[in-house]
């Protein structure tokens, strides 16, 4: 089970870094619309972002996964597999367990949507066929620990703030072509900073945004950890998942070399280190020290099995 007082710390600590980084992107965002509205930018900016967070927070991950022809599972499905969230769910204290969704997609992938009582979760048929159950269940703790520190609120609200930035980087764009003239004459239309910081507010979000998401990325494997009780479930899923998309890759773009260092600029920090402290959590000298809860998954080694239709895609689709 979770210690409180250490998951408290780590929710108060999260709020503080959230805060911190939200408070930048708003600042360079109202920096940016006055450069292009003036005052009225100001007022505007900030109404706009609460506006955004309050939609974010109000995100249907089921209607989302709809979208995406995925389908619900029902506890007869995959058996075990709806029983295992809410082992998980009530483990990590969701006071409502996410619905569960098979979605259509070739990858080996798994993802956590939506919030609150419209939260899901999408798995697709090669994750399942692919993977153990203790692997999966390493793999949906994770998905329910952003849930549970209520990381996809805080995600859409930046991906919304980065599209803001977006219109107001092209509105510097066009507004820099006028001011340029201006500018030489020495009477600039608006002042030049505000309108480079409206050219390179996605960049500085984006970068905000990357930030923000390795950490939490961070924290849901420690909390994936603490709820299966099981560490290396969670690291070998993560090394087969990788494995198997580099293999991909290497398939559709033969002579493609691994980069190092190019993890980096994706939401995700570098495999390496997650593997290090998920190894950390199972050492008592640890910071986190041992974890302690019972493994939610007795029989760890067999996959789950999936209905004909959905191991018939599944097939159809293997990495």
């Amino acid at each position: 089970m979770i210690d409180p007082s250490r998951d408290l710390a780590q929710r108060r600590r999260n709020r503080l870094e959230t805060l911190l980084l939200m408070g930048a992107a708003v600042l360079i965002l109202a920096v940016a619309a006055v450069g292009l509205a003036g005052p009225l930018g100001l007022v505007a900016v900030p109404l706009v972002v609460v506006a955004i967070a309050y939609d974010a927070s109000h995100q249907d991950g089921r209607e989302a996964l709809t979208r995406l022809r995925a389908r619900a599972l029902s506890p007869q499905a995959v058996p075990g597999l709806c029983e295992l969230v809410e082992t998980l769910s009530a483990r990590a204290g969701l006071s409502t367990i996410p619905a569960l969704y098979l979605v259509p997609q070739k990858a080996m992938n798994a993802f956590a949507i939506g919030s609150g009582r419209h939260a899901a979760i999408g798995v697709t048929p090669a994750l399942l066929t692919h993977l153990t159950r203790r692997e999966v269940a390493g793999v949906l703790a994770h998905e329910i620990g952003h849930l549970a520190h209520g990381d996809l609120r805080v995600f859409a609200t930046g991906e919304r703030m980065q599209r803001l930035a977006g219109v107001l980087s092209i509105a510097g764009l066009a507004l820099l072509v006028v001011n340029l003239p201006a500018l030489m004459s020495g009477r600039p239309l608006v002042p030049i900073l505000p309108n480079l910081l409206m050219l390179a507010a996605p960049g500085i979000i984006m970068s905000l945004r990357l930030a923000l998401s390795r950490t939490r990325e961070f924290d849901a494997d420690r909390m994936a950890a603490q709820l299966t009780g099981d560490p290396q479930g969670l690291a070998d899923a993560l090394q087969r998942v990788e494995a198997m998309h580099h293999a991909l890759l290497a398939r559709m773009f033969p002579g493609l070399r691994r980069t190092p260092g190019g993890v980096q600029a994706t939401t995700h920090p570098p495999m390496r280190a997650r593997l290090a402290r998920l190894g950390d959590l199972k050492r008592p000298g640890s910071e986190n020290g041992p974890v302690g809860a019972e493994p939610v998954v007795a029989d760890g080694h067999r996959p789950f099995v999936l209905p004909e239709p959905a191991r018939q895609r599944g097939e159809a689709v293997r990495l």
